[in-house]
This record gives C-alpha cells, structure tokens and sequence, in this order.
C-alpha cells in the first residue's frame, strides 16, 4: 500500500457510508497520522481498546502478545493468556463451581453387622446448587454436566462397641476402578478388637465424572452391639455425609 490510500465515502440514503479502499485492498483508519484500524480480510485495531459500553469504561485490549485484558467499569478484571484463563484482584468468578451439593443423613439408621456394603439414605441438603443430589429415592448425586470433582465423605457409626467402619464412595455402581474405600479398624491395647465408641472413617478424592455418571455413598459397621449409622438429629452435627463440587 502507498502512502496515500484512495477512497470515496459515499452517505447517501441507500447506501449509508461506506469506504471503498484502492487496488490494495485494505482501509487504514488513522488518528493525527496513527493508523488505529486496518479493514481488510479481517479487522486489526492494532492493540488499541475496544470499547464495549457507552461511557466507554468497559473494553477489551490486547496491547500484549497472546494476551487479552478485560475491563469492566474501568477496573482490570479478568485476562485471557494462552490457554489459561485469569481472574485478576478485586474479581470474583460466580458459579465456577457448580453444580455443588452437600447431604447427609437425617437420624440415625440401623445397619446389620459386618454384611457388605450398605447403601447410605443422605436424606437432607444443607445446599444444592442444581438440584443434582436425589435425597428421596436413589441417594446419589447425577452432575450433569462433565468434569473433575472434589468429593468428601464420612460414614460415622453409632455403635458401643464398634471395631470396624468403612466408607465408601461408588461411581456408577462400583465395580473395579470405581469404588473409593476408606476403613477405621480399632483394635485394644491387648490385640482384641472392638473399643471405640461412635467411630467414624472419612475420606476426600478428585473424581472424574460425565454428564450422566453418578456416585453414591456406602458403608459398613463391624460392632457387637447396637449397629447404626450416625444421624445428624441425634448428634448434633454432620456425622454421616458426602459433598462435592466441580473443579475442573
């Protein structure tokens, strides 16, 4: 391209106004000599902001090689570099996490003795963001939507003699490379089993999951005596549970 680019500017009322550049091809657009905008195949605005809003305060810029800044209300907030996204101080990205849930079980529930894996009835939410989480049917949180998630866990018993807790997260069922296991097996000072009261097993893991993959929640209690699962009414607190969020 020249020096001088040669171009007609044409407002009448068909065709409103339009630029028409030389045999180059492209439309330079300049401020006191600065070329601010080039239109050609595709539109450079040469690093410049552009702005989104009315008052002007609201723009995105990439001044900076493989680097996009976003400002919002004059404030830098968020930047794009590469493949990582930034979320800049004084920013706070919403519903990252979702969907997320916490449930757990309501009351104490009877258990059988050393019987294999039980499925544990969580009941009530304290949240749930999507309504993933079934506390009336299945017991089992269905995402919806794909990703890596963080998963706590804790079976409690309410047992006077308990030797043997095991908590268990399933991931469609179970079955090999999709069952997550965590034991407490107490034993006394003389090697015999049994001992702790109301002992509890608990457990945090990063779990993949679909759209339509689901966990649930199991355990099992080795006790001589009275064998139940740890409710929420009767303890005052969140004894028996699982949780999760996405994270990725």
């Amino acid at each position: 391209m020249g020096d001088t680019m040669t171009c007609k500017i044409n407002a009448d009322t068909s065709n409103g106004l339009k630029l028409e550049s030389d045999t180059s091809g492209v439309v330079d657009i300049q401020d006191n000599g600065t070329t601010r905008v080039t239109i050609g195949d595709n539109v450079d605005i040469h690093g410049n902001e552009f702005i989104l809003d009315a008052d002007g305060d609201t723009t995105i810029t990439a001044d900076t090689d493989d680097q996009v800044d976003i400002k919002i209300a004059g404030a830098d907030d968020f930047k794009f570099i590469a493949n990582q996204f930034q979320t800049l101080s004084g920013s706070t990205q919403l519903n990252h996490c979702r969907p997320y849930f916490h449930a757990y079980l309501q009351a104490h529930t009877n258990v059988t003795s050393g019987t294999g894996h039980t499925k544990v009835a969580l009941n009530l939410e304290k949240f749930d963001s999507d309504d993933k989480f079934d506390n009336s049917t299945n017991y089992r949180f269905t995402p919806g939507v794909a990703g890596f998630y963080l998963v706590s866990s804790k079976v409690q018993c309410n047992a006077a003699d308990a030797h043997f807790v095991l908590n268990i997260i399933k991931k469609n069922g179970g079955g090999t490379g999709l069952e997550w296991a965590a034991l407490n097996f107490d034993t006394r000072v003389d090697g015999s089993s049994g001992g702790a009261l109301s002992a509890d097993s608990s457990q945090t893991r990063i779990i993949e999951l679909d759209g339509d993959d689901y966990i649930e929640l199991f355990g099992a209690v080795v006790s001589t005596s009275t064998c139940q699962f740890a409710g929420h009414d009767n303890y005052g607190g969140y004894n028996t549970f699982m949780s999760a969020c996405k994270i990725g």
